[in-house]
């Protein structure tokens, strides 16, 4: 092809047909921008392709990721609630009087205290952050999606102050309870005899530790709904690439 047009280029030279070679000249030149046009427009065509192949499968992850999120912090919320429950039993208990010292310290390590960690599932929202894809994504999804991840990381900061707090008592109700790994009574075998007064000190660490959890728990209720709103957002404005 390249030798076809300089054959014709060399002929109308050699003709002295100057005026029909312009115009051949300014022809062929305009068929190379033609050529490069196209060939910038089927690149560019490849790209946008790439591009939503990429957010297709970024979308899919995000929507799963805030989907197991939501299942995930619900579940700690329905299991803290039950343990709240819990609580709020021994503190009625503790309400109707009557009580010995011992009763209620019996009664108060009876309540299912196991701690729990809020860890967001965020994997993929902090994959395109770090890699700068979320250009992918529009202005409403990105804003959606850094208000979702700001409230998933204001959680996790109430948990780990509250979880701080409770291990704080704990350790003080341990200075007066017996709260070591041995099976055996301390104050019987060291001979040691525990007051009341000694006791009314553990127990009242002990109620700390019980409101303290109890507050846990009714605070990431509380978040959670706000991430569940933020989250569901989220998943609107995800959902609408694929419509």
């Amino acid at each position: 092809m390249i030798k076809f047009f300089r054959k014709i280029r060399q002929r109308l030279l050699t003709e002295n047909k100057f005026s029909k070679y312009l115009l051949y000249a300014i022809g062929e030149i305009a068929l190379v921008m033609i050529g490069i046009l196209l060939a910038l427009q089927v690149n560019n065509w490849n790209e946008s392709r790439k591009a939503a192949k990429r957010l297709d499968t970024y979308t899919k992850k995000l929507v799963n990721d805030i989907v197991s999120d939501t299942v995930n912090l619900n579940s700690l919320i329905d299991k803290g609630k039950k343990r709240q429950r819990g609580i709020e039993m021994y503190f009625e208990y503790f309400d109707s009087g009557n009580k010995s010292l011992d009763e209620l310290i019996d009664s108060a390590n009876q309540v299912d205290l196991t701690l729990f960690r809020y860890l967001p599932i965020r994997y993929t929202f902090q994959d395109m952050q770090q890699s700068g894809n979320t250009a992918l994504l529009t202005e409403s999804q990105r804003k959606a999606l850094l208000e979702l991840n700001n409230a998933q990381e204001f959680l996790t900061i109430i948990i780990e102050k509250a979880i701080a707090d409770i291990k704080e008592e704990q350790y003080k109700r341990n200075t007066y309870l017996d709260f070591d790994l041995s099976d055996s009574s301390f104050h019987e075998i060291t001979s040691w005899k525990e007051n009341d007064n000694t006791k009314h000190q553990g127990l009242l660490h002990v109620h700390n530790v019980l409101t303290n959890y109890h507050n846990l728990v009714r605070w990431t209720e509380e978040q959670g709904i706000s991430i569940g709103g933020k989250a569901k957002k989220c998943l609107e404005l995800l959902n609408a690439n694929g419509s």
